[in-house]
């Protein structure tokens, strides 16, 4: 079994059949590693795997509008930063925040879904709700491109310890991204 970088493949064997043990490796992916990334040139189309919650205004936003999607992004990686790295993320959160708004979004093929689960901790049935499909986003993400990327693996949005706020970024009318996270 080996642990594989997703931004640039090199992989190290984390586990081999006649040991019992995971041998832990450190292949950590930073904000810096997906800054080096090229960014796709015209729109880029974000696939919302499962259920995707983002917050805003006290209620859940049913349309996937870029600014909201990209100001719950920032306070996911900044709180995993906080709590992971040691401290908060050194960016201009206002400026970004309000760059992206100038990020539009010609189409929006996401629904609404719901979802339940039963909680034993709760004893109780939890009703999920989400978006999930296609949104695609157009203008110069040069400036949110290194967080998009990283997100594909910390998930977005309300929810993401159970899973929700997968997303995966690709060119609209095209392939894959460099640095897409698996399907």
């Amino acid at each position: 079994m080996d642990a594989v970088n997703p931004l640039t493949g090199a992989s190290e064997v984390v586990h081999s059949g006649g040991e019992s043990l995971v041998t832990p490796r450190e292949a950590p992916v930073t904000l810096a590693d997906c800054g080096m990334l090229p960014h796709p040139k015209g729109p880029v189309r974000a696939t919302f795997l499962t259920q995707t919650r983002l917050k805003h205004d006290g209620a859940f936003a049913r349309r996937p509008d870029f600014q909201i999607l990209f100001r719950r992004l920032l306070g996911r990686l900044s709180a995993l930063a906080r709590f992971h790295d040691g401290g908060p993320l050194d960016v201009d959160f206002r400026g970004l925040i309000e760059a992206a708004g100038a990020v539009r979004l010609p189409r929006d093929a996401t629904r609404w879904t719901r979802w339940a689960r039963y909680s034993s901790r709760q004893h109780r049935r939890m009703e999920w709700e989400g978006l999930v499909g296609e949104a695609v986003y157009d203008g110069d993400l040069t400036p949110f491109w290194p967080h998009l990327v990283f997100g594909q693996w910390t998930h977005v949005g309300s929810g993401t310890t159970f899973g929700l706020g997968s997303y995966r970024l690709d060119q609209y009318g095209a392939g894959g991204v460099a640095g897409s996270a698996p399907s």
